[in-house]
């Protein structure tokens, strides 16, 4: 082989590897823009943020203003304790919370509450302990800042920028990247990026959150047998249609939850899901007794392996923790007296 041919292979081998080489750097670089990508707030128009007000109890901190929070970053984030999908908000709060507090980042949860009994102080303060919640919460019991705010939702966030306009929203679970990005860029840090990747744990066919009181009552089988905040002898459905539910035996209805009024009380569920969460409380501690198609199968953590859970503080339980999703499953759940369900809850 001639001298021409061997300096002809050595140049293409080399354009070769300095293609190669090209093209990685390329794509290290594009990689390293997109995890540093700029995010954009989603308030074309940014508002001065309405001033929190109304507040009867403030936990984890002294009582606090916007007005005295200018020059930081603030998250103030709408909840309520009983809430499954503020529970499952809370830990990414606390990361949040934990990471950039000393960059500048205040975190307020107002608790504004969907049930009577998250009124009280001493339940939303063994919640807060429970959750591992540290940042300041306040409890907006009258809605007073709820309302300022115009919001309808559980969980909510509202970014506030160091001037003290609100310049991004986000509403439910979810986009958590996505707002982790957001407080970064509010709060001027070189390193845009986030690593949380996580899917929100709902499907479209999944059993909607169910009432269990009078006033957003929905597929309420024993609908004839109502007689509002009296004590009513129920006579258990044997035939649900799905996501239907249906009471058999003494209860008590009232605006926003029924009471067992005996030791054979029975609340009975269509659900598709693969979770299954029942608000409950007692004054006393108190058993109800869980099956699933049955069984004593697809138990929630809070369920014991004979099926019964100890009702005592007033809270989310979960009841149902199935492998997959469970189509047109029966849950059937017999209560001693004297014990309060508000809602079910789903997820997948």
């Amino acid at each position: 082989m001639n001298k021409e041919k061997i300096a002809l292979i050595l140049s293409g081998g080399f354009i070769l590897i300095f293609a190669s080489f090209v093209f990685i750097l390329f794509n290290s670089l594009e990689k390293e823009d997109t995890d540093r990508m700029e995010v954009k707030p989603n308030i074309s128009n940014p508002y001065k943020a309405p001033e929190i007000r109304g507040i009867e109890t403030w936990i984890n901190s002294e009582p606090l203003t916007l007005e005295s929070l200018k020059g930081q970053v603030v998250l103030i984030d709408f909840w309520t304790y009983s809430c499954i999908n503020c529970i499952r908000s809370i830990p990414f709060i606390n990361g949040w919370y934990e990471k950039y507090k000393d960059e500048g980042l205040v975190v307020i949860g107002v608790h504004a509450p969907e049930f009577a009994f998250e009124k009280l102080p001493e339940n939303v303060k063994k919640a807060v302990n429970d959750f591992g919640v540290e940042y300041p919460v306040a409890l907006d019991n009258d809605f007073k800042t709820w309302r300022a705010y115009e919001n309808r939702y559980w969980p909510a966030h509202y970014f506030i920028d160091r001037e003290g306009n609100v310049v991004h929203t986000h509403f439910g679970e979810g986009e958590y990247d996505n707002s982790e990005m957001i407080i970064q860029q509010l709060l001027g840090l070189d390193d845009i990026k986030s690593d949380l990747d996580v899917e929100v744990p709902i499907t479209r066919s999944q059993t909607p959150e169910t009432y269990l009181g009078f006033e957003r009552i929905d597929q309420f089988a024993n609908l004839n047998e109502l007689i509002e905040n009296e004590i009513v002898d129920f006579s258990l459905s044997q035939d649900l249609r799905n996501d239907s539910w249906s009471l058999g035996g003494k209860w008590i209805m009232d605006n926003e939850k029924v009471t067992s009024k005996s030791n054979e009380s029975i609340v009975k569920i269509r659900f598709t899901a693969k979770n299954v969460y029942l608000v409950l409380g007692s004054e006393n501690p108190k058993k109800i007794q869980i099956k699933v198609n049955g069984e004593l199968k697809n138990l929630g953590k809070d369920v014991s392996e004979i099926g019964e859970i100890t009702v005592e503080d007033h809270k989310l339980y979960e009841l149902v923790n199935g492998s997959e999703l469970i189509k047109q499953g029966t849950l059937e759940i017999i209560f001693e007296e004297g014990i309060e369900a508000n809602a079910f809850t789903f997820g997948s």
